[in-house]
């Protein structure tokens, strides 16, 4: 450990004392070291392995001060800009080196500092220990205790420290230079990485603590270098952004006991916890006093999952004020910054507007804001509009769910097949134009079109749609109005119909399209789901008041029957609201039915009858209208999906590298076009009607419908997105403001000093970090439901092992993108006119010289192996030594040897052997027997003969002669001979249990005293070498890094965060915050 020069003054007096101690107090057997080692390791179960990081500071610590007289600082600035490799997370100012090196001009050496502290990936987890003196004096007592259990005691394991050192240095570049990697097992994933499967998820809890921590340790290093220029007066902090985007989901884990034993869990059980995801920002606007230059820094702080109990306003502020422990240094820059915003994005649930509110009375110095989720909006009017219409989505739901059973889709192909071959009838002759091509172009036009939410949809149903035009466009060539001329229609059902998603984005496009399509030509819906679902039937019990009064028998007179029957027809809203009911009744009454197999019976034929209800009276014609006004809103999500996916931003930052101007979510969202367009939409609905509606479908109620879907969906849109949307920040009203937009009305009073260079600069910062939507939230959502089956086969993922390798994947990620970015900036610096194919060929070959290179490393590797395996066997077919007179001779002889002669083991050979050389053949004849009975052991499958040193812990128990028997010869035959207790196992173990038990109190006592010693002798050997690196250097305090600038020495003590991942355990209840507040 790094310690300081009072304590280096104690240490060699420490190390003296420890040279005059005697070597015999110091010399521990084999078992005392293997017993203190297993209790080292069960001290440590559990634990992150801060050693690992203690260890990797100090190499390179060393390493840099070994460097700090060679660096041409000159050359290390120019060089800063653009080699930045991000091991462990994202550089803080690619964008900036980037922006910098394309246009040619070179990054000035007082922004280099500012840049990037460090990139490699030692230096990032030396970070860890550097950042340490932000940690609160409280924090270091609390761990001072711990600190003294945790250090490594054992001299003869650094050889095996050493080795896992670099075992875990592999692990680490592996992993984090994969990329994204497909969603399997733990097994599956070290088997494709080629990393032993036997650690793997104890290294990589390793990992994503280590870049946890590390991501805040970096940050802190970075706030005190920016702190220092500050100090100085070159610099100043014109804006601090934090942004937190934050959504959770309820995923089925194992977590372990909760902290508080008085709330959660009590020991590691399966339960459906609420997991809490944060993508956690940084922004900072700098000015550079001299030159008036403005540059903005921005990054990502990575942050694990977090589990949460309840997901009310308490628990959600506390889990947020959790991710900004060990931004101290970062908080403490706000006493020199113009102004400190919070910016968070997420959706509208209460609770998270009272978290917002709690965390703002927690830092009332910071600028609250927040921007609801834009596509959550969205998706919240697509919602409002379909309200007039939800019978007819519930029929959608329920015919999806009776042709998703097994069978049931081929079943009703065969049923369209054969009402097919019923009406069909064929025309010979020319194809009819006019108005009946038109409506099929128009159908077409409708269901068959790409106007979907999804990029991933138009991907997968781009040419599948583009073959059912085609072929229902050449054989459908007549009136598909008409039902009753139909052609053959394989193309009308090419897959089953999907479950239309209620409660999410998207997908309820297609299976509008698939049941519209279907009803178009020649209102095949309907009649075949009548045929496959056979004569409708009232599922009531009431019976039919029409069918009454047809059976009886009395005097009614005719006219009565007609207006009974003309008031049932009236009323077939009534009579669909009753089949529903029977419907729920049958559903409900299935529920106490204790077979599965009846239960799954009853369901379905509830399900049918839902179907049999719906399509029995409703205006099936209905889809057009529901698909015509559903296009504008289907559009604007389809954008808005897109501005938030990684292909967007990839181009943005290729067009980046290429010295052109980049474009920001926020810029898109509430300065582009989208919304706009989709008010023109829906105007354009208005006056242009629906052409793919048939022609007996042209009734003034489906005229009704579309209006009020129309206007549902504009003053949705206009409430939930058009408010923020307003001409001038300067024209609204004080009631209209927010705090972040009414600070910089007073700031920024007028239009000139909104067009600024300093508020355009400010404006800049938070459009670069700022996220208008949690849509990066919930595909996270999902990749954390897939990571969750994948590792949940046969029993419950831990919650640390999930969080643990969700972070490392979104590493690996974020490190593959940088990567693929700063590609992109070398080849477009070699090629003045870029060109994409180039580019793309470059890639190609690069990867091709990787997988080469792994190939060759496989497969040297698999070669060691297999040398290795080989000598294991060959190990295996010699015979251990068995029986013999000499060998006899030494297990009586060798266990009288004193410690020091086996300190030199040659010597006390050579003087054993020449002893029994010297015995005469009677002295040597009882040995000979002994020989004779230890082969005649070992041939019958138990040791020959009986330890001769100082016994070790046996793995098992092993066959041995027994105690009772003794041995002699006699000629031929053998004598009874008495066999003394010691000579035996059972009296070995209890001559040393008796010993060990005699020196307990000594041995304990030696080993606390070798513990103290040895730390102390490991601090006094660091202390050296830094007071003499200090004295060669002529250097006080301080060593100068990369960039010129002075990194003090940090005491690198124990850190208690580093043996503890913050995801393995229930949060702590927000009760103490609730009070607080309250």
């Amino acid at each position: 450990m790094w310690i300081s020069d009072s304590q280096s003054s104690n240490a060699g007096e420490v190390e003296a004392a420890d040279a005059e101690a005697p070597a015999e107090e110091l010399l521990v057997g084999d078992s005392l070291r293997k017993q203190k080692r297993m209790r080292l390791q069960a001290r440590r179960a559990g634990k992150t392995g801060s050693h690992i990081l203690r260890k990797e500071s100090r190499r390179v610590l060393e390493e840099m001060a070994e460097d700090a007289d060679t660096v041409d600082l000159t050359v290390a600035d120019a060089e800063a800009a653009t080699d930045l490799d991000a091991n462990i997370g994202r550089p803080v100012a690619l964008e900036l080196a980037v922006q910098q090196s394309s246009v040619g001009t070179p990054v000035p050496q007082h922004l280099l500092g500012l840049v990037a502290p460090g990139s490699s990936a030692g230096l990032q987890v030396s970070l860890l220990q550097l950042a340490s003196e932000e940690l609160s004096c409280a924090q270091q007592s609390a761990g001072a205790s711990e600190s003294q259990s945790e250090r490594r005691t054992d001299e003869f394991g650094m050889e095996d420290d050493n080795v896992a050192s670099t075992d875990l240095q592999d692990f680490f570049a592996r992993v984090l230079d994969s990329g994204p990697r497909p969603q399997t097992a733990l097994n599956a994933d070290a088997e494709a990485l080629g990393i032993p499967s036997r650690n793997f998820s104890r290294n990589l809890t390793v990992l994503a603590s280590a870049t946890h921590l590390c991501s805040s340790a970096a940050w802190a290093l970075h706030s005190g270098m920016l702190k220092s220029k500050l100090v100085e007066g070159t610099v100043k902090l014109r804006l601090l952004l934090r942004h937190r985007i934050y959504d959770e989901t309820p995923v089925r884990v194992r977590v372990a006991p909760a902290q508080d034993d008085s709330r959660g869990l009590q020991r590691a059980d399966s339960c459906l916890a609420k997991v809490l995801q944060t993508r956690f920002k940084i922004g900072m606007l700098v000015e550079h006093v001299p030159s008036g230059q403005l540059s903005c820094h921005h990054g990502v702080l990575h942050v694990p999952l977090q589990a949460l109990e309840t997901t009310t306003g308490e628990d959600l502020a506390k889990a947020q004020l959790d991710l900004h422990r060990g931004l101290e240094k970062l908080e403490a820059l706000g006493a020199d910054c113009d102004v400190r915003v919070n910016i968070a994005t997420a959706d509208r649930y209460s609770g998270n507007l009272r978290a917002e509110e709690l965390l703002h009375t927690q830092m009332p110095q910071d600028i609250p804001s927040r921007f609801p989720c834009q596509i959550h909006d969205t998706s919240r009017a697509m919602t409002w509009q379909m309200a007039p219409v939800s019978e007819t989505i519930t029929g959608m739901i329920s015919t999806a769910l009776v042709l998703g059973s097994a069978g049931t889709l081929s079943k009703f192909r065969q049923i369209l097949a054969d009402e097919i071959e019923a009406r069909l009838q064929i025309h010979v002759g020319d194809i009819p134009g006019g108005e009946m091509e038109d409506y099929r172009l128009a159908v077409y036009n409708l269901y068959l079109s790409l106007n979907l939410a999804r990029s991933s949809d138009k991907r997968l149903n781009r040419r599948k749609r583009l073959v059912q035009r085609k072929v229902l466009n050449y054989f459908l060539a007549m009136d598909i109005q008409d039902e009753s001329h139909v052609f053959i229609i394989p193309a009308l059902v090419p897959e089953g119909l999907r479950l239309f998603p209620r409660h999410r984005w998207y997908g309820g496009e297609l299976s509008i399209d698939w049941c519209g399509l279907l009803q178009s030509h020649h209102g095949l819906f309907k009649a075949v789901l009548l045929r496959m679902l056979g004569p409708i039937g009232m599922t009531s019990p009431i019976a039919d008041p029409s069918l009454a009064l047809a059976d009886e028998e009395s005097d009614v007179h005719e006219g009565w029957q007609a207006l009974a029957a003309d008031m049932l027809s009236r009323h077939g809203q009534r009579e669909t609201m009753e089949a529903a009911q029977a419907a729920n009744a049958l559903a409900g009454s299935s529920a106490w039915s204790n077979d599965v197999e009846t239960r799954l019976a009853d369901l379905n034929t509830a399900a049918k009858a839902k179907v049999r209800a719906w399509i029995s009276s409703a205006d099936l014609n209905v889809f057009a209208v529901l698909r015509t006004a559903l296009n504008p809103v289907v559009d604007l999500l389809f954008l808005y999906l897109h501005i938030s996916s990684d292909k967007w931003r990839h181009h943005q930052e290729w067009s980046l590298c290429q010295g052109q101007e980049r474009s920001y979510k926020l810029t898109e969202v509430f300065f582009g076009q989208g919304f706009t367009e989709a008010k023109h939409r829906v105007e354009k609905v208005f006056h242009s009607g629906v052409p793919a509606l048939a022609r007996a479908a042209l009734t003034q109620a489906n005229k009704n419908l579309l209006f009020r879907l129309l206007g549902r969906l504009i003053c949705a849109l206009e409430h939930n997105l058009g408010a923020i949307r307003q001409q001038s920040l300067l024209r609204l009203k004080p009631c209209q403001l927010d705090i972040l937009s009414q600070w910089f009305v007073d700031t920024f009073p007028t239009a000139t000093d909104l067009r600024s260079d300093i508020c355009r600069a400010m404006v800049h910062t938070i459009a670069a970090c700022v996220s208008v939507d949690v849509a990066e939230i919930e595909c996270r959502h999902a990749q954390v439901r897939k990571l969750l089956t994948a590792k949940s086969t046969t029993w419950d993922s831990l919650l640390e092992t999930l969080s643990a390798d969700f972070l490392v994947r979104q590493v690996a990620k974020a490190q593959s993108e940088d990567a693929e970015v700063l590609d992109r900036l070398a080849f477009y610096k070699d090629h003045p006119a870029p060109d994409e194919s180039a580019f793309c060929e470059f890639q190609q070959q690069r990867e091709m010289r990787r997988q080469a290179a792994k190939k060759h490393a496989r497969a040297a590797k698999a070669k060691r192996r297999a040398i290795a395996l080989k000598r294991k066997q060959r190990k295996r077919i010699i015979k251990p030594p068995q029986g013999g007179a000499q060998r006899a001779y030494l297990h009586r002889e060798l266990p009288k040897a004193s410690p020091q002669d086996w300190k030199n083991r040659r010597a006390l050979f050579r003087r054993v052997n020449a002893a029994f050389k010297r015995m005469t053949s009677a002295e040597k004849q009882t040995y000979t027997d002994l020989g004779q009975a230890g082969l005649d052991s070992a041939r019958a499958g138990s040791k020959a003969f009986l330890s001769a040193a100082e016994p070790k812990p046996r793995k098992r128990r092993r066959k041995q002669i027994q105690d009772s028997s003794a041995v002699a010869a006699e000629g031929s035959e053998l004598a009874v001979r008495l066999v003394q207790p010691e000579d035996t196992d059972w009296g070995k173990l209890c001559n040393k249990a008796l010993d060990m038990r005699k020196h307990a109190t000594e041995d304990a006592a030696g080993i606390a005293r070798q513990h103290d010693d040895k730390e102390a002798l490991q601090q006094g050997h660091v202390a050296a070498f830094v007071a003499q690196d200090l004295e060669a250097n002529n250097k006080t305090a301080l060593i100068a890094d990369l960039f010129g600038m002075g990194v003090p020495f940090a005491s690198c003590q124990y850190i208690p965060e580093a043996d503890s991942f913050p995801t393995g355990r229930w949060l702590n209840p927000a009760a103490e915050l609730a009070k607080v507040f309250d």
